[in-house]
């Protein structure tokens, strides 16, 4: 009997161990950073919404953020691993997606659309899609 329970305890241990840690809330993504085991919430930053005339014939709008960096870096490694706590049935991809952002002066800019005088780009979608 006291095997058994001891066999039980050192179980137990080993599958709280190896329990995955979840963010706070619902539709949030963490980083996990493999070699803490610790969740690492990205960033919190106002984005503001962008149209720009580029010329006469062609124009581009998106997304900003404030800043040439974000607070919150992330080191340089094969595969990045990300967590999200989401309702049960919920699709995660539909919470958030990757994307690079280009960096102009003061600002880093995420360009979603592309419109010439013949024709419009959606380079967001080409990007998301590889």
């Amino acid at each position: 009997m006291k095997n058994l329970l001891s066999l039980l305890f050192i179980a137990c241990i080993s599958i709280t161990a190896q329990a995955q840690n979840l963010p706070e809330f619902n539709n949030k993504p963490a980083y996990s950073d493999p070699k803490t085991k610790q969740l690492i919430e990205l960033e919190k930053s106002q984005d503001n919404t962008m149209a720009k005339a580029k010329g006469i014939f062609k124009a581009e709008g998106g997304f900003s953020l404030n800043g040439i960096s974000s607070s919150v870096k992330l080191p340089k490694q094969d595969e990045l691993k990300f967590i999200v706590k989401i309702t049960p049935g919920e699709d995660p991809t539909s919470i958030f997606d990757l994307a690079q952002f280009e960096v102009r002066k003061d600002q880093r800019l995420l360009i979603t659309t592309v419109a010439k005088a013949t024709s419009t780009q959606l380079p967001l979608q080409k990007s998301l899609m590889k």
